[in-house]
């Protein structure tokens, strides 16, 4: 017969297993997250109270008491977890060094008085099933203030994070957030009350709040980290689940069959469902480890590549569905009537994406969609375009791999300037997931080839590697005759990286330009010449060329947003000769990431044409 008891058992046995779990599951994925880890330690505070609850129940000399009260430090874990959720402008200093430590310093206080002394509880039966079946000491009120401020404050974290979200894939996972506050609040409150006023509340009804808000609030954290980060995730946490569940439920039955035998006690049964939960959880992890001891480097980082990808294959939604879920998102935004995404497929582009526009799978040649830059759609009949108005064409590697066109909007008002330029950023995002899948897609393909053959050509791929890596460090010998842009634009990006390094400079394909060694000779004036010689001269051919991009009008001062005219110059000169951050450039700017890499190429391709103009003009 079932009873309140084996029942109120078996819930806190499954939510020790699943809270473990869980936090082992969001660290493996965002090892470096602080929010994940944040997320980690609360499931593993509740792992800890479920672990003493069971023991409770059927062991009444358990050794474990002390843990029940590790569950106060969920409330200071939770409340600095959402105050990192919050954007930087946010974040006051009264609540990072104020609000935050005291959470933990008042947490530690009550959790130290439950632990070692009775003032936090009085006399406790030895069944706890019910929360009149304690007695509240003088310290419990303490609680109480800590339940309601460490709540209160980080739902209003969450909330101000959720307004302040400017991704819509984001909103969602807030609302969740906050959902989870609200439930883990409530099942906290219910036990605070039950204690307090001596009322016969089953501990069994707040124990399944604490666990489904906090499993809520942890795989929100790792769906949250899985999007900043451009994971797939939901294929990969249910795979994960369904393996490490049915290897848990597998040994734990066997483990109850000897528990209700008299063979085993019940802590052993406790102690197999933590064991064979943390060991499947992280086997990756000491595969890792034992690669480190039996492997080279290159191979650990091969085998390791190889399982991920392994892993990964099939964790994420094919090609039609991530375009199709990007269009209808895009389409529902701006309110466009329709729109779609073709993908270049050899000499003409096929349709991936619709929305109430022309078919699946549908083809165009090349020179329909063909396009270098944004460009509106003049009749669009003559190419099969009907109703449509605007083309964004996707571009990786510096070639074009697809295309956005899209209707007109259904206020039937023009693209402003703003659309354009949030189009142009999502055409770049929409390119990278076009140009990710397809090397997904080609990697897996050869997965079983490699791993099949990874033993017996271990080998021949050193071998391999060694002559490519001797091959890459030999110098390459150029002529100074016939540099063209295309030619010179990766060459002057590499050489900016390394402006302030003048023995790479002097022995870059660049130093045997003829201006450079013009410039040489007139330094030198007929000394002999040493290769940091070219590598001043390229220097300095680079800076004035890059100084050539500055406009005649004068540079705003101030907290004054710099015009266009002056983001070609102030890209390259901050970031290569002045040695700033991207992100720092892009705040002066007022810039997003998109717009900073483009206007980069083109500054890039600009100093590159007037190398090649110089040359030319040299040479003749």
């Amino acid at each position: 017969m079932l009873t309140l008891s084996s029942l109120t058992t078996t819930v806190s046995l499954i939510a020790l297993a699943i809270s473990l779990w869980l936090g082992l599951y969001v660290t493996t994925r965002s090892r470096t997250s602080v929010t994940a880890w944040l997320a980690a330690c609360t499931l593993w505070v509740l792992a800890a109270y479920f672990f003493q609850s069971a023991l409770a129940l059927n062991m009444p000399e358990s050794p474990f008491t002390w843990m029940r009260a590790l569950i106060v430090f969920i409330v200071p874990l939770w409340i600095h977890l959402t105050f990192l959720l919050l954007p930087s402008n946010f974040r006051a200093n009264w609540m990072r060094w104020g609000i935050v430590p005291l959470g933990y310093l008042l947490a530690t206080v009550i959790a130290s008085l439950g632990i070692f002394t009775d003032l936090l509880f009085g006399a406790q039966v030895a069944d706890p099933l019910y929360t009149n079946t304690r007695v509240s000491g003088p310290a419990y009120y303490l609680i109480l203030p800590l339940l309601v401020l460490g709540f209160g404050i980080s739902l209003w974290n969450l909330w101000h994070a959720r307004k302040a979200n400017l991704n819509p894939n984001l909103e969602g996972q807030f609302n969740a957030l906050i959902a989870a506050t609200l439930l883990e609040a409530l099942a906290g409150a219910i036990v605070a009350f039950g204690t307090l006023i001596v009322l016969g509340i089953p501990f069994l009804i707040p124990d399944i709040g604490y666990f489904a808000g906090v499993f809520l609030f942890g795989y929100t954290v790792a769906r949250y980290n899985a999007t900043l980060e451009g994971r797939p995730i939901d294929r990969d946490f249910l795979y994960t689940l369904l393996v490490v569940g049915s290897l848990t439920v597998f040994y734990c039955l066997v483990v109850w069959g000897f528990y209700l035998a008299g063979q085993v006690p019940f802590l052993v049964l406790a102690l197999t469902v933590v064991g064979t939960v943390m060991a499947n959880s992280l086997f990756d992890r000491l595969r890792l480890t034992l690669d480190r001891v039996f492997y080279q480097r290159q191979f650990q980082r091969l085998r390791s590549n190889l399982r991920g990808l392994a892993r990964e294959a099939g964790a994420g939604q094919t090609l039609n569905e991530r375009l199709n879920t990007i269009l209808n998102s895009l389409c529902r935004v701006l309110r466009i009537r329709r729109g779609f995404i073709a993908v270049r497929r050899g000499d003409q582009f096929v349709v991936e994406a619709t929305h109430d526009a022309h078919a699946f799978a549908q083809t165009f040649p090349q020179q329909t969609l063909a396009a270098t830059e944004i460009i509106g759609l003049v009749l669009p009949a003559r190419k099969n375009l009907q109703d449509m108005k605007l083309l964004i064409p996707l571009f990786a590697d510096g070639t074009q791999i697809g295309a956005i066109v899209l209707g007109e909007r259904e206020s039937a008002t023009p693209y402003n300037e703003a659309d354009l330029e949030l189009l142009e950023d999502l055409g770049d995002q929409v390119a990278r997931v076009i140009h990710g899948v397809a090397a997904q897609e080609e990697n897996a393909a050869r997965l079983n080839e490699l791993v099949q053959d990874f033993r017996t050509r271990e080998r021949t791929l050193q071998l391999q590697v060694d002559r490519m890596l001797a091959e890459r460090a030999m110098p390459q010998p150029t002529r100074a005759e016939g540099w063209d842009e295309e030619k010179l634009v990766p060459l002057v990006e590499d050489a900016l990286r390394n402006l302030h390094d003048l023995p790479y400079l002097g022995e870059h394909e660049l130093a045997q330009l003829r201006v450079v060694q013009t410039r040489v000779q007139q330094r030198r004036d007929g000394s002999p010449v040493t290769f940091l010689d070219r590598g001043k001269a390229l220097g300095e051919t680079l800076t004035e060329a890059v100084s050539e991009l500055r406009p005649d009008t004068p540079l705003p001062k101030g907290l004054q947003v710099p015009p266009r005219e002056w983001h070609l110059y102030i890209i390259l000169h901050d970031s290569y000769v002045e040695g700033e951050t991207n992100r720092d450039i892009m705040s002066k700017l007022y810039i997003s990431e998109g717009t900073f890499n483009r206007t980069r190429r083109r500054a890039l391709r600009a100093v590159a044409k007037s190398l090649a103009e110089l040359e030319a003009n040299l040479t003749t």
